[in-house]
């Protein structure tokens, strides 16, 4: 398991993240490439596996899946389903 400690900025974006889920069930953390969101989704998503809570973690790109699967294992986070999207839709459309 890796651990990490989130950078000033990090640690403000999270705190807001949590205050938006007080009042909401999503939320969306908007930031350019190689920003940190990851580590902050990382973070955010062990706090709540902890509190025995479920967390979808929806990526913008398919391409990306293998490669944060592996860095959430990597933190620990084991018990992962993956549900892809288009494969679903045309599942869906041949019911």
């Amino acid at each position: 398991m890796i651990d990490f400690e989130l950078s000033g900025a990090q640690l403000l974006a999270a705190d807001d993240v949590l205050q938006v889920f007080n009042e909401k069930t999503v939320c969306l953390l908007q930031g350019v490439t190689a920003s940190g969101k990851t580590q902050i989704y990382i973070k955010l998503i062990e706090q709540y596996i902890k509190l025995g809570k479920q967390v979808l973690y929806m990526l913008p790109e398919i391409a990306l899946t293998a490669q944060i699967i592996r860095r959430l294992q990597k933190h620990g986070l084991k018990r992962l389903k993956r549900l892809n999207g288009l494969l679903y839709g045309l599942k869906r459309l041949n019911d």
